[in-house]
């Protein structure tokens, strides 16, 4: 939000500068304090290249933002066209609030999203075209005496797709030019979006569907689609980690109504509507640089569970292929294709039915059990299960000591400990606490 009203602050300076009918003193404050904005905004985009996976991907995706603070530099002030440069930052608004804006629109089941860009694109266009004939035009030999007028004549040529006097300068004739390609391109625009908001269903328009996702990074992939993925993003987005990770969902079932029906939190959620046991879904879905991926036992299209389950190991086996690194989570109906699954590499493996069985047991044998586990799974009072760092001064120590040293502070109660290269060991008294190891605790995050 900072940058956000940087770079609206920056526009109406600018606007401010050309069309205002102020000293040229108070025009040379301005003129600093937008040099201010444009360093904040070079020191921000410098930061992005810092933390971009590549250079080719900073220049692809912020090129326009580059070229918009060069006037900063005094070898690219280039007179009037610095104002027509530094205009550019408009688009930078377009891409801040595109994740904004898609929540709302699911919210509204609407297209606004479209239409906004059309109006955006046009008012882009016209002021564009405004502050060239402004900064070229007025003055010269022809009628345009005052900024406003150039104001006017530009929308008039943007509508009108002609311009009634031929500009003198060079510079208008260049911002002519851009105006009429404005023009076309506007028209083009309007028509195609006006033509998909006829063909598609309006409910099509909260589903951001996506082709390549190749330029994600620590994301998080699901597999198959079901009623559980809505629960599965409401967790992500209460988990400090991963509520601001991008979520890839690959299925051919994950359309836009089915997603509305079950509830489906649209914030961050990108999905490839394609069969994910084809390699090249898995590749695009930008598995090779995800965080976690998860493969759900998708019950669709009348399949058998070993059929479902040939797909699960599959699609799980591909992606460990792809990427070993990758954290995989598998969930499968019949426990004999565990031992596939782990010869594979995939890390964490849900066998369905067996799980649910036993919890109905345990929550039968055991009268008021199931309150544990709504607020250890579901965090109904505050209470969750998390891995933290040894402390320092317990590293060597028994898990004896780590359970008493612990029960006397407020960071939760030890219940297992995690070693580096192995499986996770609960209770494990009488072992010994590794500096690399992890401590399971239940912690009550409100506390």
């Amino acid at each position: 939000m900072s940058i956000f009203i940087l770079v609206l602050v920056s526009l109406i300076l600018i606007l401010i500068e050309v069309f205002a009918p102020i000293e040229k003193t108070y025009k040379v404050y301005l003129l600093r304090l937008n040099d201010f904005i444009t360093f904040v905004l070079i020191i921000e985009l410098l930061l992005r290249w810092l933390v971009a996976r590549s250079t080719k991907i900073f220049f692809k995706a912020h090129w326009v933002d580059i070229l918009a603070v060069l006037p900063l530099l005094r070898v690219f002030r280039l007179g009037s066209m610095s104002y027509l440069l530094r205009f550019l930052r408009i688009i930078s608004l377009g891409t801040l609030l595109r994740k904004r804006l898609r929540s709302l629109a699911v919210g509204l089941k609407s297209r606004f999203i479209e239409y906004g860009l059309v109006i955006g694109f046009m008012l882009f266009a016209l002021i564009f075209g405004a502050i060239g004939l402004a900064e070229f035009e007025v003055g010269m030999d022809n009628n345009l005496k005052e900024p406003v007028e150039a104001f006017w004549k530009a929308l008039f040529s943007l509508l009108a797709g002609e311009y009634a006097d031929y500009p003198v300068s060079l510079g208008g004739k260049i911002t002519l030019l851009i105006l009429l390609f404005f023009e076309l391109s506007f028209f083009a625009f309007i028509t195609g979006t006006v033509s998909a908001v006829m063909i598609e269903k309006i409910r099509e328009s909260g589903m951001n569907k996506v082709s390549n996702c190749n330029d994600l990074n620590d994301h998080i992939v699901i597999c198959g689609f079901s009623t559980k993925v809505a629960t599965i993003l409401d967790e992500f987005s209460k988990d400090l980690e991963f509520c601001e990770r991008e979520v890839v969902l690959v299925s051919q079932h994950a359309s836009a109504e089915n997603l509305q029906e079950i509830g489906a939190s649209m914030d961050n959620l990108l999905v490839i509507q394609e069969d994910y046991t084809n390699v090249d879904v898995l590749t695009r879905s930008g598995v090779k640089n995800a965080h976690l991926a998860m493969i759900l036992a998708e019950d669709l299209e009348g399949r058998n569970t070993h059929d479902i389950d040939a797909r699960t190991i599959l699609a799980a086996l591909t992606i460990e292929k792809i990427e070993h690194d990758v954290h995989t989570c598998a969930e499968i109906h019949h426990e004999e294709y565990i031992d596939h699954l782990k010869m594979g590499g995939v890390n964490d493996v849900l066998i369905r039915e067996k799980m649910t069985a036993r919890l109905m047991a345990r929550v039968g044998l055991n009268k008021g059990l199931m309150n544990f586990f709504e607020d250890v799974l579901i965090g109904v009072d505050g209470n969750t299960l998390d891995f933290i760092k040894v402390p320092q001064n317990l590293v060597g120590q028994s898990f004896e000591v780590l359970l008493s040293a612990m029960s006397g502070s407020n960071q939760g109660i030890a219940l297992g400990v995690k070693p580096a290269q192995g499986k996770l060991l609960i209770n494990p008294l009488g072992t010994l606490i590794n500096d690399s190891d992890q401590i399971l605790i239940l912690r009550n995050f409100n506390g």
